[in-house]
């Protein structure tokens, strides 16, 4: 019986912090943008709350496709200790 309570009692738990708002406070900001202030609340396709701003002139008619390009990553160069093979 008390693992059944425990049990409900995790799932609950787990319930409740998957419905906690994650929406972004403005002294979380980044400072990628220069101007924060005509982002609105919006949710995303999944649900989630987010902040957007879509320009007063967007006509979706205009578009046809998305291009997305395939990121590229470029670590930062790391030290490495090298060995002198010259005996």
């Amino acid at each position: 019986m008390q693992l059944k309570a425990l049990a409900l009692g995790l799932s609950v738990t787990v319930l409740l912090a998957g419905c906690a708002s994650k929406t972004t406070q403005p002294s979380q900001y980044s400072g990628f943008l220069s101007d924060y202030s005509q982002l609105q609340p919006a949710q995303s396709a999944s649900g989630a709350p987010v902040m957007r701003w879509v320009s007063p002139d967007f006509k979706a008619q205009n578009y046809r496709s998305v291009l997305v390009e395939k990121p590229v990553f470029y670590p930062a160069p790391t030290p490495r200790e090298t060995l002198n093979k010259t005996s």
